[in-house]
C-alpha cells in the first residue's frame, strides 16, 4: 500500500513537472517524436490548431538565429497533414534548385537541412534532422512537381559544371547501345559517370527526366616543366598525360551525343593555380598550341580554364553540387 501511495506521489511530481508551463522545448519534443504522452496528457485535450500554434512558438527561425536548435523531422510529420507535408516538400526543393540555377551552391548547402514553416502567414525557416523522410504522394502531385521543376532544371543543364570521373568509356559505351537495357538503365549508367550530386540525381529519377545539354569538364592537374628556368618546356610524360586526358574527356563527349544529347560543352579545368614549376595557360592561344602540340591539332570547341584563363568557369570548378546529398524529405 506504501509503495502505491509511493509511486502516486511520484507520478504526480511528474505531471506537475511536465505541465505546459513547466516542460522543456527538447522533452516535449521528444514526447511527441515516440508518441509517448502519458506524462503530458494535457497536449492529447488540446485541438489541432492548439498543438500547431503551441510547437510552431517552440521553433527556432535560423534566419533570425543562426545558432538555432534543429527540430526533429518526427515532430514535424507528426503535426501536420500529407498534403501539408507535399506543399513543404515541394517548396523544399524549388528552393534549393534556384540556389543551384543562381549559382548559390552555399547556399544550397545550407539550406539542405532547413524547411520553411507557415502558420497564419508567419513563415519560419527551421532545421531539421532525424532520418529521411518518405512522403507517397499521387500522380496529379507528381505532374505538378514536374510541370513546376522540369523548366528549372532546363536552364540548370545549361548552367552547372559536371564533372566527368572518367571511368571506363568501353563499358559505358556498350551499356548505351546495348538493346536489351531499358532508357532508364542508360541513363544511370551516364549519371553514374557524371558528378551530379545524390541531390539532382534524385530529382532526376523522380521526375523520370534526364539533361540533354551538359557543360562538362575534365579537373587536370598543371604540367610540369622539364627546366624550371624555362617556361616553355614541358616534360614529354606530361604532354602525354595531358593527351590521356583530353581524349577521354572527348570519347565521353561522343557517348554523350550518341546517347542523344542535343548539345555538350568540354573544358579543361585546372585543380588549382600553376607553381613556378608548372606550365602557364594565360591565354587561348597558348592553349591551342599545347594541343597541337600534345594531340597534333586544334581543337576549337575545347576550352581551358586557369586561374588566368576562363576565370568564370575556374572560379567555379569546386562548386559542390556534388555534395548535396539526397533530400531530407524523400517523396
Amino acid at each position: 500500500m506504501d509503495s502505491l501511495k509511493s509511486n502516486d506521489k511520484i507520478r504526480r511530481v511528474l505531471l506537475s513537472e511536465h505541465q505546459l508551463n513547466n516542460i522543456s522545448i527538447d522533452m516535449l519534443h521528444y514526447f511527441i517524436k515516440t508518441d509517448y504522452y502519458d506524462l503530458i496528457p494535457w497536449y492529447l485535450d488540446l485541438n489541432r490548431e492548439s498543438r500547431l500554434k503551441l510547437l510552431f512558438n517552440t521553433f527556432d527561425d535560423i534566419e533570425e538565429n543562426s545558432n538555432a536548435n534543429t527540430i526533429p523531422i518526427d515532430v514535424i510529420t507528426k503535426i501536420l497533414t500529407d498534403d501539408e507535408l507535399f506543399s513543404i516538400a515541394k517548396k523544399y526543393y524549388k528552393n534549393l534548385l534556384n540556389s543551384l540555377l543562381t549559382g548559390k551552391h552555399t547556399k544550397a548547402a545550407q539550406d539542405y537541412s532547413c524547411i520553411e514553416l507557415s502558420l497564419n502567414e508567419l513563415t519560419k525557416k527551421v532545421k531539421i534532422n532525424g532520418h529521411k523522410f518518405h512522403l507517397r504522394i499521387t500522380e496529379e502531385q507528381l505532374s505538378e512537381l514536374k510541370s513546376e521543376f522540369i523548366p528549372i532544371l532546363e536552364k540548370i543543364q545549361d548552367v552547372i559544371l559536371v564533372d566527368y570521373k572518367g571511368g571506363n568509356n568501353k563499358y559505358i559505351l556498350e551499356s548505351i547501345i546495348n538493346p536489351t537495357l531499358t532508357k532508364d538503365k542508360k541513363n544511370k549508367s551516364l549519371l553514374e559517370n557524371l558528378e551530379y550530386g545524390d541531390f539532382l540525381k534524385w530529382v532526376f529519377k523522380l521526375l523520370d527526366w534526364f539533361p540533354s545539354r551538359f557543360y562538362l569538364i575534365n579537373k587536370v592537374s598543371s604540367l610540369d616543366l622539364e627546366d624550371k628556368n624555362n617556361p616553355e618546356i614541358i616534360k614529354d610524360n606530361e604532354l602525354y598525360r595531358f593527351r590521356r586526358e583530353v581524349a577521354s574527356l572527348l570519347r565521353f563527349k561522343d557517348i554523350l551525343e550518341f546517347a542523344g544529347a542535343d548539345y555538350v560543352r568540354c573544358c579543361m579545368v585546372e585543380i588549382r593555380p600553376a607553381s613556378p614549376y608548372e606550365y602557364i595557360f594565360d591565354s587561348d592561344e597558348v592553349f591551342r598550341k599545347i594541343l597541337k602540340l600534345s594531340l597534333g591539332k586544334d581543337i576549337d570547341f575545347l576550352e581551358y580554364a586557369s586561374s588566368n584563363l576562363n576565370q568564370d568557369v575556374y572560379n567555379k570548378r569546386d562548386l559542390n553540387i556534388k555534395g548535396l546529398n539526397s533530400p531530407r524529405i524523400r517523396i
